[in-house]
């Protein structure tokens, strides 16, 4: 028999498709055809829709599952729910205790670092926003602190201050902006742009009206009324930087950190220090020169040694005796604007000017005290022998129309007695009151201590302090104590009238006894003797 033979040459393999080709297509198809036929049997036999599945069996045992349950008041003792204390359940997770990462080392880095799209950065609000009131001599455009007498205007006051958390927001943009494609060492700092001051007067009942403070306008009557400001000594690190902000002149004429307007009398103290600013320039005093007073942290690029900025607005448009609430939001520069869409996850980013961040939690009423203060202080056993039992001396210290700055006012008087100022009171012999006439309509209601200075350097305990309480007109109480009042007294007393001794002016022409006569310019004494 002859053997068969087989080659495996281009020819052989064609020739072998074309006779046994249709017959391996057949049979494909009809493995296929078989295999379409078994579903098709199959799903008959068990994907069929079962009586129970169709719909109205659904609605049927629903409606009978439903009687149940209402027929149940209570549930069964084997389904009800343990009860499980939801704080035990999350008390692991509150635990801060974190472990540090693990640093990577340079093998466990990837080559090629991965990039991502740009994202829009969250605005973190001003915080702990505080306002302090009071009183204050500001010095008037055409005056000076040393021409006494002029150019002074005794004014109320409200010093707004609050914490801008820069590091918090260095920290948001290198968060947003470290790993991504496009890079742009301007855009990806934060750049704040304009802000806005609200204020709101709290009414009876709690009742707040917020309002819009018109900064323009503000800054336009404050230079008119001052003039020259001053943003006081503080260090630079507290204060925005040129490359930190960049505000529109017409919105916001004054920078974030504002200025205080110029004092005629005395310092702005700590009311001009936000807190936490003042906390860190008396540790800084303490520390001394030369002791690591400049910390040299750095942050995207740029000196950063504090997490805060400090914000401060001066409001001089208040009246005594209301309470205001203050606000304050400002934004940020849209580090993406303008940018093409395949660096932005979301291309509506890039259509945004300015990020607007959210309201500042408002401060605490402030009540914006009165112009005029009751004071009080002790005298020397000489000085009160003119007066009568129960009487005593107490001052008023207001403004004067005069000068436009604080004058003391005196006042004789006793338990019961108004402490209004009025020169009617005064008779000869009899001088009651000394300097400019005002009503204060307070009603001194009791007093405790003595008037009398007693320093007995034999005594163990020191003297009981002086104290008076005071009703107001509107039914409200001051407590006027010596302690307090003696370094007010001494700070104005070069404003009192000095006391006379009682005795009747002299007639024109006529010559007080008491003072000596002047020698006559013809040489003979007024009594005729040479």
């Amino acid at each position: 028999m002859k053997r068969p033979s087989i080659s495996f040459n281009k020819e052989a393999l064609l020739e072998w498709l074309l006779r046994h080709g249709e017959k391996i297509v057949v049979g494909i198809v009809g493995l296929a055809a078989i295999w379409m036929a078994w579903g098709g049997i199959d799903a008959l036999q068990s994907k069929t829709v079962r009586s129970e599945q169709k719909p109205e069996a659904i609605l049927r045992t629903g409606r009978t599952a439903e009687e149940h349950i209402d027929r149940e008041t209570r549930p069964p003792a084997d389904v009800t729910p343990a009860h499980v204390s939801l704080a035990k359940s999350i008390d692991p997770w509150r635990d801060t205790r974190v472990a540090d990462a693990t640093s990577l080392t340079l093998l466990d880095k990837p080559l090629f670092e991965e990039l991502d799209k740009r994202t829009r950065p969250d605005v973190f609000p001003l915080e702990d926003l505080r306002a302090v009131a009071g009183i204050a001599v500001l010095a008037s455009k055409d005056g000076t602190a040393e021409a006494a007498g002029s150019g002074a205007r005794i004014a109320p006051y409200v010093v707004v201050t609050g914490l801008i958390p820069v590091a918090k927001q260095v920290a948001e943009y290198q968060r947003r902006f470290a790993n991504v494609g496009f890079k742009d060492a301007k855009r990806d700092v934060p750049l704040w742009a304009d802000y806005v001051v609200e204020r709101a007067e709290v009414e009876k009942g709690g009742r707040e009206t917020w309002s819009k403070i018109d900064l323009p306008a503000r800054a336009a009557r404050w230079k008119a009324a001052w003039g020259a400001d001053s943003v006081g000594a503080i260090p630079p690190e507290f204060q925005f930087g040129a490359d930190e902000e960049k505000r529109s002149p017409k919105a916001n004429p004054a920078p974030y950190c504002g200025p205080l307007p110029p004092l005629a009398e005395g310092g702005w103290g700590l009311a001009a220090f936000h807190p936490w600013v003042a906390k860190h320039l008396r540790a800084r005093a303490a520390r001394g020169p030369g002791e690591g007073n400049e910390p040299a942290a750095v942050a995207a690029g740029r000196a950063n040694p504090l997490e805060y900025r400090m914000f401060r607005f001066v409001d001089t448009e208040v009246e005594p005796g209301k309470s205001y609430r203050y606000r304050v939001r400002y934004e940020l520069w849209n580090p993406n604007v303008n940018l093409p869409a395949q660096h932005l996850v979301d291309a509506a980013t890039a259509k945004e000017l300015k990020l607007p961040a959210p309201d500042s939690a408002p401060s605490a009423a402030v009540t914006i005290p009165d112009d005029t203060s009751i004071l009080v202080g002790t005298k020397p056993k000489a000085e009160l022998k003119r007066f009568k039992p129960g009487w005593l001396e107490v001052f008023v210290l207001a403004p004067s129309e005069e000068t436009g700055r604080y004058a003391l006012r005196g006042l004789i008087t006793e338990v019961g007695g108004l402490a209004d100022v009025n020169a009617k009171l005064n008779k000869t012999g009899d001088r009651r009151t000394r300097g400019d006439d005002i009503e204060t309509g307070r009603l001194l209601v009791d007093l405790r201590g003595r008037q009398e200075e007693r320093a007995d350097p034999k005594a163990t305990e020191p003297p009981e302090v002086l104290e008076l309480l005071y009703l107001r007109p509107d039914g409200s109480f001051e407590f006027v104590s010596a302690a307090d009042s003696e370094p007010l007294i001494n700070r104005h007393k070069a404003t009192l009238p000095t006391v006379d001794d009682g005795k009747p002016e002299p007639k024109p022409g006529q010559t007080d006894p008491a003072t000596p006569a002047a020698p006559s310019p013809f040489g003979v004494s007024p009594s005729g003797q040479k």
